[in-house]
Protein backbone atom coordinates (compact mmCIF):
# COMPACT_ATOMS: atom_id res chain seq x y z
CA UNK A 1 0.00 0.00 0.00
CA UNK A 2 1.37 3.57 -0.87
CA UNK A 3 1.20 6.18 1.59
CA UNK A 4 -0.90 8.78 -0.83
CA UNK A 5 -4.02 5.99 -0.74
CA UNK A 6 -4.24 7.06 2.38
CA UNK A 7 -6.20 10.31 3.48
CA UNK A 8 -3.63 11.36 6.19
CA UNK A 9 -1.07 10.24 3.47
CA UNK A 10 0.53 13.44 2.76
CA UNK A 11 0.76 14.75 6.64
CA UNK A 12 2.62 11.44 7.17
CA UNK A 13 6.03 10.70 7.09
CA UNK A 14 8.41 7.59 6.46
CA UNK A 15 9.91 6.30 10.03
CA UNK A 16 13.40 5.30 8.87
CA UNK A 17 15.60 4.54 11.88
CA UNK A 18 19.42 4.00 11.30
CA UNK A 19 19.78 0.15 12.03
CA UNK A 20 21.73 0.80 15.24
CA UNK A 21 19.41 3.19 16.67
CA UNK A 22 16.07 0.70 16.12
CA UNK A 23 15.18 0.29 19.79
CA UNK A 24 13.60 -2.87 19.30
CA UNK A 25 14.40 -6.49 19.10
CA UNK A 26 13.07 -10.43 19.57
CA UNK A 27 14.58 -13.43 21.76
CA UNK A 28 13.64 -16.78 20.56
CA UNK A 29 13.80 -18.41 23.46
CA UNK A 30 12.83 -22.11 22.07
CA UNK A 31 10.80 -23.35 19.13
CA UNK A 32 8.84 -25.83 20.94
CA UNK A 33 4.68 -25.14 20.79
CA UNK A 34 2.12 -26.70 22.33
CA UNK A 35 -0.32 -24.82 19.18
CA UNK A 36 0.00 -25.66 15.12
CA UNK A 37 -0.97 -21.77 14.04
CA UNK A 38 -1.91 -22.35 10.55
CA UNK A 39 0.69 -19.76 8.97
CA UNK A 40 3.29 -20.05 11.71
CA UNK A 41 6.79 -19.02 10.13
CA UNK A 42 9.00 -21.00 12.38
CA UNK A 43 10.31 -24.59 10.52
CA UNK A 44 11.20 -26.11 13.18
CA UNK A 45 10.12 -27.01 16.79
CA UNK A 46 12.41 -28.78 18.40
CA UNK A 47 15.08 -26.72 20.32
CA UNK A 48 14.82 -25.14 23.87
CA UNK A 49 17.75 -22.70 23.97
CA UNK A 50 19.64 -23.20 27.27
CA UNK A 51 20.17 -19.53 29.26
CA UNK A 52 23.83 -19.29 28.54
CA UNK A 53 22.87 -19.29 24.92
CA UNK A 54 20.01 -16.90 25.49
CA UNK A 55 22.49 -14.29 27.11
CA UNK A 56 25.07 -14.56 24.01
CA UNK A 57 22.42 -13.57 21.84
CA UNK A 58 20.97 -10.85 24.38
CA UNK A 59 24.79 -9.63 24.48
CA UNK A 60 24.61 -9.36 20.51
CA UNK A 61 21.01 -7.44 20.63
CA UNK A 62 22.53 -4.80 22.66
CA UNK A 63 25.49 -4.57 21.23
CA UNK A 64 23.82 -4.30 17.88
CA UNK A 65 20.98 -1.50 18.52
CA UNK A 66 20.28 0.87 20.92
CA UNK A 67 17.28 -1.25 22.79
CA UNK A 68 14.46 0.22 24.59
CA UNK A 69 12.56 -2.96 24.34
CA UNK A 70 12.75 -6.44 23.69
CA UNK A 71 10.20 -9.15 23.04
CA UNK A 72 10.70 -12.96 23.95
CA UNK A 73 8.94 -15.18 21.19
CA UNK A 74 9.41 -18.81 20.69
CA UNK A 75 7.85 -21.04 19.47
CA UNK A 76 5.62 -20.83 22.64
CA UNK A 77 8.35 -18.95 26.03
CA UNK A 78 5.97 -20.23 28.61
CA UNK A 79 7.21 -23.87 27.89
CA UNK A 80 10.70 -22.83 28.52
CA UNK A 81 11.11 -23.93 32.04
CA UNK A 82 13.51 -20.94 32.64
CA UNK A 83 11.07 -18.20 31.41
CA UNK A 84 11.62 -16.33 34.78
CA UNK A 85 14.90 -16.24 34.60
CA UNK A 86 15.01 -15.10 31.11
CA UNK A 87 12.68 -12.08 32.00
CA UNK A 88 15.27 -11.11 34.93
CA UNK A 89 17.79 -11.52 32.57
CA UNK A 90 16.43 -8.71 30.07
CA UNK A 91 15.28 -6.62 32.59
CA UNK A 92 18.91 -6.62 34.16
CA UNK A 93 19.75 -5.11 30.83
CA UNK A 94 17.97 -1.91 31.83
CA UNK A 95 15.08 -2.15 28.90
CA UNK A 96 11.50 -3.23 28.99
CA UNK A 97 10.77 -7.03 28.40
CA UNK A 98 7.17 -8.25 27.01
CA UNK A 99 6.58 -12.12 26.22
CA UNK A 100 4.10 -13.03 23.35
CA UNK A 101 2.46 -15.88 24.26
CA UNK A 102 -1.02 -18.14 23.22
CA UNK A 103 -1.71 -18.14 26.24
CA UNK A 104 -2.49 -22.08 26.98
CA UNK A 105 -0.26 -22.39 29.93
CA UNK A 106 -1.18 -19.19 31.74
CA UNK A 107 -4.87 -19.97 30.94
CA UNK A 108 -4.62 -23.88 32.40
CA UNK A 109 -2.29 -22.95 35.08
CA UNK A 110 -4.80 -23.22 37.94
CA UNK A 111 -2.29 -21.81 40.72
CA UNK A 112 -0.68 -19.16 38.46
CA UNK A 113 2.13 -20.13 39.79
CA UNK A 114 4.29 -19.31 36.08
CA UNK A 115 2.30 -15.97 35.84
CA UNK A 116 2.97 -14.57 39.52
CA UNK A 117 6.49 -15.62 38.79
CA UNK A 118 6.44 -13.56 36.00
CA UNK A 119 5.26 -10.48 37.53
CA UNK A 120 8.22 -10.62 40.12
CA UNK A 121 10.58 -10.81 37.35
CA UNK A 122 9.84 -7.51 36.46
CA UNK A 123 7.91 -8.22 33.12
CA UNK A 124 6.10 -5.03 31.89
CA UNK A 125 3.74 -6.39 28.73
CA UNK A 126 2.16 -9.57 28.23
CA UNK A 127 1.05 -10.11 24.28
CA UNK A 128 -2.03 -12.53 23.92
CA UNK A 129 -1.30 -14.26 20.44
CA UNK A 130 -5.02 -15.60 19.70
CA UNK A 131 -7.07 -15.54 16.25
CA UNK A 132 -8.94 -17.95 13.99
CA UNK A 133 -6.28 -19.85 12.01
CA UNK A 134 -5.08 -21.55 15.65
CA UNK A 135 -7.91 -24.06 15.52
CA UNK A 136 -9.91 -22.49 17.89
CA UNK A 137 -13.94 -21.42 18.21
CA UNK A 138 -14.97 -17.52 18.50
CA UNK A 139 -16.55 -19.19 22.09
CA UNK A 140 -12.82 -20.55 22.74
CA UNK A 141 -11.18 -17.55 22.21
CA UNK A 142 -13.60 -14.95 24.25
CA UNK A 143 -13.56 -17.64 27.23
CA UNK A 144 -9.39 -17.24 27.09
CA UNK A 145 -9.25 -14.21 26.70
CA UNK A 146 -11.70 -12.83 29.42
CA UNK A 147 -10.12 -15.43 31.92
CA UNK A 148 -6.60 -13.82 30.87
CA UNK A 149 -7.07 -10.40 30.73
CA UNK A 150 -8.70 -10.64 34.43
CA UNK A 151 -5.94 -12.35 35.88
CA UNK A 152 -3.58 -9.35 34.49
CA UNK A 153 -5.56 -7.24 34.91
CA UNK A 154 -5.59 -8.07 39.02
CA UNK A 155 -1.98 -8.10 38.97
CA UNK A 156 -1.52 -4.72 37.44
CA UNK A 157 0.54 -5.83 34.35
CA UNK A 158 0.34 -3.99 30.65
CA UNK A 159 -1.08 -6.62 28.14
CA UNK A 160 -2.35 -6.51 24.59
CA UNK A 161 -3.53 -9.23 21.55
CA UNK A 162 -1.57 -9.75 18.63
CA UNK A 163 -3.62 -11.18 15.85
CA UNK A 164 -3.31 -12.51 12.25
CA UNK A 165 -5.80 -11.07 9.83
CA UNK A 166 -7.89 -12.97 7.70
CA UNK A 167 -10.54 -11.52 5.36
CA UNK A 168 -12.97 -12.84 8.14
CA UNK A 169 -11.77 -11.13 10.50
CA UNK A 170 -10.50 -7.67 9.46
CA UNK A 171 -14.20 -6.23 10.10
CA UNK A 172 -14.20 -7.36 13.86
CA UNK A 173 -10.79 -5.35 14.86
CA UNK A 174 -12.68 -1.59 16.27
CA UNK A 175 -15.32 -3.75 18.11
CA UNK A 176 -12.56 -5.94 19.58
CA UNK A 177 -10.64 -3.26 20.71
CA UNK A 178 -13.81 -0.98 22.08
CA UNK A 179 -14.33 -4.55 24.26
CA UNK A 180 -10.84 -4.66 25.23
CA UNK A 181 -10.93 -0.96 26.56
CA UNK A 182 -12.67 -1.74 29.63
CA UNK A 183 -9.63 -2.87 30.98
CA UNK A 184 -7.48 0.09 32.21
CA UNK A 185 -4.32 -2.46 31.55
CA UNK A 186 -5.08 -3.15 27.97
CA UNK A 187 -3.07 -1.38 25.91
CA UNK A 188 -3.39 -2.30 21.82
CA UNK A 189 -3.29 -4.74 19.63
CA UNK A 190 -0.13 -5.99 16.96
CA UNK A 191 -1.94 -7.15 13.92
CA UNK A 192 -0.41 -9.38 10.96
CA UNK A 193 -1.65 -9.62 7.30
CA UNK A 194 -2.42 -13.24 6.50
CA UNK A 195 0.40 -14.89 4.33
CA UNK A 196 1.50 -18.99 4.07
CA UNK A 197 4.98 -18.61 5.26
CA UNK A 198 6.16 -21.07 1.57
CA UNK A 199 5.44 -17.85 -0.04
CA UNK A 200 8.51 -16.21 0.81
CA UNK A 201 10.82 -18.93 0.02
CA UNK A 202 9.50 -19.79 -3.35
CA UNK A 203 9.15 -16.68 -4.11
CA UNK A 204 5.28 -16.89 -4.99
CA UNK A 205 2.65 -14.28 -5.66
CA UNK A 206 0.65 -13.33 -2.33
CA UNK A 207 -2.29 -15.48 -1.42
CA UNK A 208 -5.71 -14.00 -3.17
CA UNK A 209 -7.63 -14.75 0.53
CA UNK A 210 -5.59 -12.24 2.14
CA UNK A 211 -6.40 -8.77 3.41
CA UNK A 212 -4.32 -5.45 2.16
CA UNK A 213 -3.35 -2.46 4.03
CA UNK A 214 -5.84 -0.92 2.49
CA UNK A 215 -9.05 -3.18 3.69
CA UNK A 216 -7.35 -3.12 7.20
CA UNK A 217 -7.03 0.77 7.14
CA UNK A 218 -10.56 1.24 6.03
CA UNK A 219 -12.34 -0.96 8.61
CA UNK A 220 -10.31 1.02 11.77
CA UNK A 221 -11.19 4.44 10.10
CA UNK A 222 -15.11 3.31 9.73
CA UNK A 223 -14.98 1.25 12.82
CA UNK A 224 -12.89 2.93 15.26
CA UNK A 225 -12.76 6.55 13.94
CA UNK A 226 -9.26 6.84 13.77
CA UNK A 227 -6.54 7.38 11.19
CA UNK A 228 -3.24 6.50 10.59
CA UNK A 229 -0.54 8.16 13.37
CA UNK A 230 2.77 7.20 11.43
CA UNK A 231 4.37 4.13 9.15
CA UNK A 232 7.51 2.52 8.76
CA UNK A 233 7.91 1.94 4.85
CA UNK A 234 9.79 -0.76 3.09
CA UNK A 235 13.53 -1.87 2.59
CA UNK A 236 13.20 -0.92 -1.01
CA UNK A 237 10.35 2.28 -1.59
CA UNK A 238 9.89 4.93 1.04
CA UNK A 239 6.46 5.33 -0.12
CA UNK A 240 5.52 1.61 0.42
CA UNK A 241 3.79 1.17 3.93
CA UNK A 242 5.00 -1.88 5.82
CA UNK A 243 3.51 -1.12 9.67
CA UNK A 244 0.85 1.02 9.52
CA UNK A 245 0.60 2.84 13.43
CA UNK A 246 -2.83 3.95 15.00
CA UNK A 247 -2.02 5.48 18.32
CA UNK A 248 -5.20 7.09 20.02
CA UNK A 249 -7.23 7.82 22.90
CA UNK A 250 -10.53 5.87 23.50
CA UNK A 251 -12.87 6.85 25.93
CA UNK A 252 -14.06 3.36 27.53
CA UNK A 253 -17.54 4.40 28.94
CA UNK A 254 -18.46 6.16 25.42
CA UNK A 255 -16.23 4.22 22.91
CA UNK A 256 -15.19 8.17 21.47
CA UNK A 257 -11.73 8.18 19.91
CA UNK A 258 -9.05 10.72 19.34
CA UNK A 259 -6.12 9.87 17.09
CA UNK A 260 -2.61 11.67 17.55
CA UNK A 261 -1.47 13.31 14.60
CA UNK A 262 1.45 12.56 12.76
CA UNK A 263 2.67 16.34 13.85
CA UNK A 264 2.62 15.32 17.71
CA UNK A 265 3.84 11.52 17.01
CA UNK A 266 7.09 13.14 15.27
CA UNK A 267 7.11 15.49 18.62
CA UNK A 268 6.26 13.19 21.17
CA UNK A 269 9.72 10.70 19.44
CA UNK A 270 12.04 13.68 19.04
CA UNK A 271 11.42 14.67 22.83
CA UNK A 272 11.36 10.90 24.22
CA UNK A 273 15.05 10.44 22.27
CA UNK A 274 16.35 14.03 24.01
CA UNK A 275 15.27 12.92 27.61
CA UNK A 276 15.78 8.69 27.43
CA UNK A 277 18.38 8.88 24.65
CA UNK A 278 16.85 5.99 22.44
CA UNK A 279 13.95 5.68 20.67
CA UNK A 280 10.82 4.92 21.76
CA UNK A 281 8.98 1.25 21.07
CA UNK A 282 6.25 0.21 23.72
CA UNK A 283 7.18 1.93 26.40
CA UNK A 284 3.87 1.12 29.15
CA UNK A 285 2.77 4.46 30.49
CA UNK A 286 2.30 4.71 34.31
CA UNK A 287 -1.44 4.29 34.89
CA UNK A 288 -0.97 6.76 37.80
CA UNK A 289 0.27 9.08 35.26
CA UNK A 290 -2.20 8.73 32.42
CA UNK A 291 -4.77 11.53 33.29
CA UNK A 292 -1.88 14.06 33.46
CA UNK A 293 -0.26 12.59 29.91
CA UNK A 294 -3.58 12.84 28.62
CA UNK A 295 -4.11 16.54 29.17
CA UNK A 296 -0.68 17.39 28.37
CA UNK A 297 -1.23 15.82 24.91
CA UNK A 298 -4.92 17.32 24.70
CA UNK A 299 -3.01 21.00 25.07
CA UNK A 300 -0.03 20.64 22.50
CA UNK A 301 -2.30 18.88 19.73
CA UNK A 302 -4.96 21.78 20.06
CA UNK A 303 -2.04 24.09 19.84
CA UNK A 304 -0.98 22.35 16.54
CA UNK A 305 -4.15 22.57 15.64
CA UNK A 306 -6.91 23.89 17.26
CA UNK A 307 -9.83 22.46 15.07
CA UNK A 308 -9.19 19.55 17.58
CA UNK A 309 -10.91 20.99 20.62
CA UNK A 310 -14.21 19.90 19.71
CA UNK A 311 -12.56 16.14 19.40
CA UNK A 312 -10.93 16.19 22.86
CA UNK A 313 -12.89 17.83 24.22
CA UNK A 314 -15.80 15.27 23.30
CA UNK A 315 -13.29 12.56 24.95
CA UNK A 316 -13.45 14.24 28.47
CA UNK A 317 -17.77 13.26 28.54
CA UNK A 318 -16.95 11.72 32.23
CA UNK A 319 -14.37 11.24 34.10
CA UNK A 320 -10.82 11.14 33.78
CA UNK A 321 -10.37 7.21 34.47
CA UNK A 322 -12.70 6.18 31.39
CA UNK A 323 -9.62 7.41 29.01
CA UNK A 324 -7.24 4.54 27.83
CA UNK A 325 -4.27 5.16 25.52
CA UNK A 326 -3.57 2.60 22.89
CA UNK A 327 -1.77 1.27 20.10
CA UNK A 328 -2.87 -0.63 16.89
CA UNK A 329 0.09 -1.87 14.83
CA UNK A 330 -0.75 -3.54 11.75
CA UNK A 331 2.08 -5.34 9.94
CA UNK A 332 2.45 -6.39 6.50
CA UNK A 333 4.97 -9.15 6.28
CA UNK A 334 7.79 -9.87 3.63
CA UNK A 335 6.85 -10.19 -0.03
CA UNK A 336 9.51 -11.12 -3.35
CA UNK A 337 9.36 -8.15 -5.20
CA UNK A 338 10.07 -9.57 -9.11
CA UNK A 339 9.77 -6.20 -10.52
CA UNK A 340 13.18 -5.67 -9.04
CA UNK A 341 14.01 -9.24 -8.25
CA UNK A 342 14.56 -9.08 -4.40
CA UNK A 343 13.03 -9.50 -1.47
CA UNK A 344 11.12 -6.47 0.30
CA UNK A 345 11.04 -6.23 4.03
CA UNK A 346 10.85 -3.77 6.62
CA UNK A 347 13.00 -0.84 6.51
CA UNK A 348 15.20 -2.28 9.39
CA UNK A 349 13.20 -5.00 10.38
CA UNK A 350 11.93 -3.58 14.31
CA UNK A 351 11.07 -7.58 14.54
CA UNK A 352 14.53 -8.30 13.98
CA UNK A 353 16.38 -11.54 15.74
CA UNK A 354 19.73 -12.52 16.00
CA UNK A 355 21.52 -15.86 14.60
CA UNK A 356 24.91 -16.40 14.56
CA UNK A 357 25.19 -13.57 16.15
CA UNK A 358 23.76 -10.95 13.26
CA UNK A 359 20.37 -9.95 12.61
CA UNK A 360 17.63 -11.51 11.04
CA UNK A 361 13.69 -10.76 10.50
CA UNK A 362 12.26 -13.35 12.96
CA UNK A 363 9.78 -14.38 10.26
CA UNK A 364 12.56 -15.01 7.91
CA UNK A 365 14.93 -16.40 10.28
CA UNK A 366 14.48 -20.16 9.73
CA UNK A 367 14.82 -19.67 5.29
CA UNK A 368 18.47 -17.52 6.49
CA UNK A 369 20.00 -19.37 9.11
CA UNK A 370 17.96 -22.61 10.14
CA UNK A 371 18.00 -23.37 13.91
CA UNK A 372 20.90 -25.57 14.85
CA UNK A 373 22.91 -25.10 11.93
CA UNK A 374 26.23 -24.21 12.30
CA UNK A 375 27.71 -20.41 11.38
CA UNK A 376 28.00 -19.50 8.08
CA UNK A 377 25.29 -22.48 7.02
CA UNK A 378 22.07 -20.99 5.68
CA UNK A 379 18.41 -22.10 3.51
CA UNK A 380 18.48 -19.60 1.00
CA UNK A 381 22.31 -17.89 0.65
CA UNK A 382 20.75 -15.10 -1.72
CA UNK A 383 18.50 -14.32 0.72
CA UNK A 384 20.74 -14.13 3.49
CA UNK A 385 23.23 -11.93 2.17
CA UNK A 386 20.60 -9.52 0.69
CA UNK A 387 18.60 -9.07 3.74
CA UNK A 388 21.87 -9.22 6.65
CA UNK A 389 23.39 -6.45 4.02
CA UNK A 390 20.13 -4.17 4.40
CA UNK A 391 20.10 -4.91 8.35
CA UNK A 392 23.41 -3.95 9.14
CA UNK A 393 23.61 -0.48 6.70
CA UNK A 394 24.09 2.39 9.46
Amino acid sequence: MKRMQLTIGPRLRPLKTPSADVPHAVLESNYTCNRRCTLCYNLTREIVKPLDQLRSELDSLCRLRRLETVSILGGEPTLHPDLPAIVRMVKGRGVYCQVLTNGIVLFRDGSDALLDALVAAGIDRIVLHVDCGQGITAEEMDLMTSTLFGKFERRGVFFAISSTLYRENVGGIPALLRRCAQYPHFDGMLATLARPGSEMAQHAAPAFGRPDMADVDGAIRAGLRVEASSYIPSSLDDEEIRWLMYLYYINARTGATVPLSPAFVRLMRSVYRRIEGRNMFAAPARRSLSGALFLATAIVECLLRPSRIPGFAGLLSGSLRAIRFHSLIVQSVPDFNAERGCVEICYHCPDATVRDGRLAPVCLADHMSPPGMDAGLSGDEALSRAIHAHLEES
